[in-house]
């Protein structure tokens, strides 16, 4: 395989990738460049420490930069996701070898904005997945994109949520983050 021009090592950078609990499938992320956008939030914020904990090389990607570097480390971008291409500048400057995209729009009561949602929940992780592929770290053999959502992309459920169970959004959120 190459890369670059360069012949790529076939040896599996992310030491085999899965298992969170350690061992040989546990995933290093010492010096890995990986992008967090949506670092600002609850849960992008955690996934950003415990990157900067493992020795990530990270990228933080937020809507208002104050007071951001400070609490999580890692080198802070302030960007408006919801404007078209806004993940390709980003990812050509740090070619990153993972990205995390916790970025979302809906959740909170007050956003309510249903083109912002549309923009944000449904075509960014497509421009995410677009600039990822063009400008990743083919070196990184490990997932490139890993994108979240939540349990309000089901809607109502009656039981046990499964990821394979039936999908009934009754949220804007829901319904654009499908």
């Amino acid at each position: 395989m190459h890369c670059g021009g360069r012949r790529l090592d076939r040896r599996l950078a992310c030491g085999g990738g899965g298992s969170p609990s350690g061992g040989r499938n546990a995933v290093t992320y010492s010096g890995v460049r990986a992008v967090v956008l949506g670092a600002s939030g609850f849960i992008g914020s955690w996934v950003a420490r415990k990157l900067g904990e493992a020795g990530a090389e990270t990228h933080l990607v937020v809507r208002d930069s104050a007071g951001v570097a400070a609490a999580l480390g890692g080198r802070v971008f302030e960007a408006d996701l919801a404007q078209p291409g806004a993940p390709a500048g980003i990812f050509e400057e740090i070619r990153p070898a993972i990205v995390f995209n916790l970025a979302g729009y809906g959740v909170d009561p007050s956003e309510r904005d249903v083109d912002l949602s549309e923009r944000l929940n449904a075509l960014l992780p497509r421009a995410i997945c677009d600039a990822a592929a063009r400008w990743r770290d083919c070196y990184w053999l490990g997932q490139h994109v890993i994108h979240v959502g939540s349990a309000l992309e089901y809607g109502e459920v009656s039981s046990d949520l499964r990821e394979d169970g039936p999908a009934n959004p009754t949220t804007v959120y829901g319904q654009t983050k499908l």
